[in-house]
Order: structure tokens, then sequence, then C-alpha cells
């Protein structure tokens, strides 16, 4: 709530100076000046109170279990794999309707990792796969909304990004 309180106190404490420049014959830039005004009147007007901001996540949660082998012929294995899900994300609303959302999807994220603790020449050593982005999530992260007329002016994801592609990534540790 109160999103551009401050920029309210602000712009109204220096408004008339800025009008008054807008409104001066001799100032070389006075239409700029107005459009510039235009425009934070524009913004103000179109903010809406109360709405959450975009980009706001609905929850992300992580889960990760891990388990090492403790004895026997798989001695010094271990395996874990885990989770990072986001719930859809606030990307923003329907034209000229602030609190008429648009959401991206939810979205969830695997890894995993195998690893083995062995000796050589007694000299400790540590391998170790993660993988990242196990089942290849590929489908666009919206970030924003547009409204195009071949949408009948509804709001459609915009912006995006993609998440990595699957990654392998082989590491070893000696410890000497």
């Amino acid at each position: 709530t109160n999103t551009v309180q401050a920029t309210r106190a602000y712009i109204s404490r220096h408004l008339a100076t800025w009008q008054a420049a807008a409104d001066n014959p001799a100032q070389f830039n006075r239409q700029n000046i107005q459009n510039q005004i235009n425009n934070l009147k524009l913004r103000l007007d179109a903010a809406a109170e109360g709405r959450p901001l975009n980009g706001t996540q609905r929850f992300t949660a992580n889960i990760f279990v891990h388990y090492t082998f403790p004895d026997n012929i798989a001695k010094g294995l271990r395996g874990g794999a885990g989770a990072n899900f986001v719930g859809r994300r606030l990307i923003g609303n329907q034209l000229n309707a602030p609190f008429d959302y648009a959401y991206g999807e939810a979205r969830q994220i695997v890894t995993a990792i195998v690893g083995y603790d062995f000796k050589l020449r007694h000299v400790p050593i540590t391998l170790q796969l993660n993988v990242s982005n196990l089942l290849d999530h590929e489908q666009p992260v919206f970030t924003s909304v547009a409204t195009p007329a071949l949408a009948n002016n509804r709001a459609v994801g915009n912006g995006y990004f993609y998440e990595e592609p699957r990654k392998f990534t082989l590491s070893a540790h000696l410890q000497f």
C-alpha cells in the first residue's frame, strides 16, 4: 500500500516551481518541462494503491534430500536431489484494470547430485557430479505483459527469460 506516497509528496512540493518554468515564455525548454509534468501526472493517476508490486511471487519453497551410504561396498557413495518451487508471479494487469492481475506460470526446478569419496595411494579424493535443471525446464518465464490488439487488448506475457538449460558439473577435490 501507499506505493507512491513519497513520490506524490515530492511532486506536490515542487509542482508549482516546475509549472512556473513550463509557463515561462523565456524558458527555452518549456515544452519539455510541460511534457515531463504531464508524464508524472499520468503515472500518479495510474498508480493503484493497495496493489501488490509486479514481480511478487505467490510463494517459493525449496527442498533437498541427501543420503550418504555408511558402509559396505557403497561406502563413500552419496546422492541427493531437490527442487525449487516458485509460485505464480504477478507480471501485470489487464489494460485499465489494475486489480485484474495477470500471472506468469508456476515452475519447479529440480537438481541432483551424486558423489563418491575414496582414496588413491592414501590421498583422499572426492568426485561429485551436479545436475542443475534436471528436468530441463525450457518454457519462458514471463516478467511483464503487453496488451496487443491481436489479443483483443487482453494482457499477454511479454518480457521473459529462460532458466539455464540442464547443466552437468563434475568437480574433483584432492586433499594433500
